[in-house]
């Protein structure tokens, strides 16, 4: 009965350091190790002054702007678009001027080629809406359920959030996603007494 418990522990000890030394070679390796903290502070900063740029060069009726726009992007498609459609336009400024930078999604995995020359990264977006968009936020056919994902991790049905270009410097707008454009066909669509 002594040798099989001396047996037992040796083995417990032998797994133990296993999984120490598993542990230890896991953090050490960059490509296992955790996404960097998201600084939010920061990234507000960077979108606070890329939105004073975009409406300092690119009123969305004047053409699109390479200083605050990816050139030949969503973006630019989407901004040659409602410069046609005032409501929609004015919904979507308003919008891009309330939201709050809430989190990364990492790098968007671009379908289209036309669009895949420049890498871009989503940032999710918390925009409150004057309290208009709760229902919106509710609704289990968009969204799977409505919560931030964790940093770095691109989650579709589950955040609004905008892309921008994935470089160091000033921000360049690069597209919407469905969840954040679905706010503006929401409030469009809301009955105004």
């Amino acid at each position: 009965m002594r040798d099989e418990s001396k047996l037992t522990v040796a083995l417990d000890r032998r797994r133990c350091v296993g999984l120490v030394a598993g542990i230890a070679a896991w953090a050490a390796c960059p490509a296992l190790a955790a996404a960097p903290a998201f600084d939010r502070v920061a990234a507000q900063g960077r979108y606070r002054a890329w939105f004073s740029a975009f409406q300092d060069d690119h009123r969305l009726d004047a053409g699109s702007s390479a200083r605050s726009v990816v050139p030949d992007s969503r973006a630019s498609v989407l901004l040659a678009t409602l410069a046609t459609e005032p409501q929609a336009r004015r919904l979507f400024l308003a919008l891009l001027r309330d939201a709050v930078v809430a989190g990364d999604g990492g790098r968007f995995p671009e379908p289209d080629p036309a669009y895949a020359a420049t890498p871009v990264r989503a940032w999710y977006v918390h925009v409150d809406g004057g309290g208009q968009l709760e229902s919106y936020f509710n609704d289990a056919a968009r969204f799977r359920p409505y919560h931030l994902p964790p940093t770095g991790v691109l989650a579709r049905d589950a955040y609004p959030f905008l892309l921008f270009e994935d470089a160091p410097g000033p921000l360049r707008f690069a597209g919407v996603s469905r969840e954040f454009w679905g706010m503006i066909d929401y409030l469009g669509n809301l009955p105004y007494a």
